[in-house]
């Protein structure tokens, strides 16, 4: 059976309509991950990952926008967390659980890591060789050593029976270590033995999370600020945010120049040389920030500076409608061009006028806006026969009128 014109119009209507209400034209333009394609994605070099507490891990792009939140299914607080060599696999100690929880790069649950924590597992780290060293802030406090099969290889009994935070220089035998005290103190992995005190006397109430710069300087934590140590332990550089007393997180950014630190619900970043605020986000209500990592971190493993990509630059709101409208003409000059006219055959419905060009004249494409947005218009050049359509469309704010105008005549309205 033949369809007559109107028909095949009303049947590419149909098609188009269908596709841009698919698309959400123009009301968002973005694509949407379906769900094995969001579960594909995997840690990009910037992101950060935050320990929020209950068993769980927030992921967050570079700019701190929301990926998605691990769940290690361990009950109690997470806080220390650490990538393996090559950033594939996410380690996150659960302090109240006394474990620790690995994500593969897609961020699922791969099961645990270890045995024999004593108590309060809370920082982790990984040497050049794959071998793991866990800090204990309570019980006896002992650093633990475990091949990357989870296999304890030592332990080392620490002053103070506290081990809170830990970092290894790159000779893989110094490693540095907070106990919730007013100093930073210094264990020799290789000879198994305690050394002087790196620093003394910080002024703040508390010394937490500590990261090693390249050349020998130091960035901690200190409560009520953020501060940087010269290779002597002589304080030489403060950072702050007003109001903020409780720094306590803290971890470098693969570019060498920037380091995030974070509050109890707050994560900052910045820059080292000048201490300006480059970026701060809000993990959110009930959450009780335990713990920073970002992919590509600067550590005894990754010592070297990654270069990241800017940002791409965010679409205003006022180039969305031109954006969705140039993105709905497109579609349909394809579906003009794709879809061949149907046969044409006797109709019963009643004659129609189309407008028609100069015979040999390309045919019009017209998109009209809405009236304070002027006129755009487009010839595709193609001859294809096409009756005249006006299709109005809606999406939000914007109207959109679209007119295609015959360059071709019908033979059945010609009497």
């Amino acid at each position: 059976m033949r369809l007559s014109n109107s028909r095949v119009v009303s049947t590419r209507i149909f098609t188009m309509s269908a596709i841009l209400l698919l698309l959400g034209l123009p009301a968002n333009i973005r694509p949407v991950l379906s769900a094995s394609q969001a579960q594909t994605r995997e840690f990009s070099i910037g992101d950060v990952l935050v320990s929020v507490g209950n068993g769980q891990v927030q992921w967050r792009d570079s700019s701190g926008n929301l990926i998605g939140t691990l769940d290690t299914k361990v009950s109690g607080e997470t806080t220390g967390l650490a990538f393996n060599m090559d950033n594939k696999n996410l380690y996150v100690t659960n302090f109240g659980g006394n474990a620790v929880s690995i994500f593969n790069s897609s961020g699922n649950l791969i099961g645990q890591f270890g045995s024999g924590y004593n108590k309060s597992p809370e920082s982790i780290l990984f040497d050049q060789k794959g071998n793991v060293y866990v800090g204990q802030a309570y019980g006896s406090g002992t650093i633990l050593k475990f091949d990357s099969a989870g296999i304890l290889l030592a332990q080392f009994q620490v002053e103070e029976n506290r081990s809170d935070w830990i970092d290894l220089a790159p000779d893989q035998c110094m490693l540095y270590y907070t106990s919730e005290g007013k100093n930073i103190k210094q264990f020799d992995v290789c000879s198994n033995q305690a050394l002087p005190d790196f620093a003394t006397g910080l002024p703040g109430t508390h010394a937490f999370a500590l990261r090693l710069l390249p050349g020998g300087a130091l960035l901690v934590a200190d409560s009520q600020s953020i501060l940087k140590l010269d290779k002597q332990g002589n304080i030489t550089q403060e950072y702050n945010a007003p109001g903020r007393d409780d720094w306590f997180a803290l971890n470098l950014d693969p570019d060498g120049k920037s380091f995030w630190s974070a509050t109890t619900q707050e994560v900052f970043k910045f820059d080292i040389a000048t201490g300006s605020q480059l970026l701060t986000f809000n993990a959110g209500a009930n959450t009780s920030i335990g713990g920073l990592a970002i992919v590509g971190e600067i550590t005894a493993v990754q010592p070297t500076p990654i270069s990241l990509p800017p940002p791409p630059k965010a679409i205003t709101n006022k180039l969305l409608p031109i954006i969705a409208g140039v993105s709905v003409l497109g579609i349909l000059v394809f579906l003009f061009r794709a879809i061949p006219s149907l046969p044409k055959g006797p109709s019963n419905e009643p004659t129609r006028t189309h407008k028609r060009n100069v015979e040999g004249e390309k045919p019009v494409v017209k998109v009209l806006p809405h009236p304070d947005m002027g006129q755009q218009k487009v010839e595709p050049g193609s001859t294809q026969s096409n009756p005249e359509i006006r299709l109005s469309l809606t999406q939000g704010q914007v109207d959109y009128l679209i007119e295609i105008e015959n360059a071709e005549h019908d033979s059945e309205n010609e009497s």
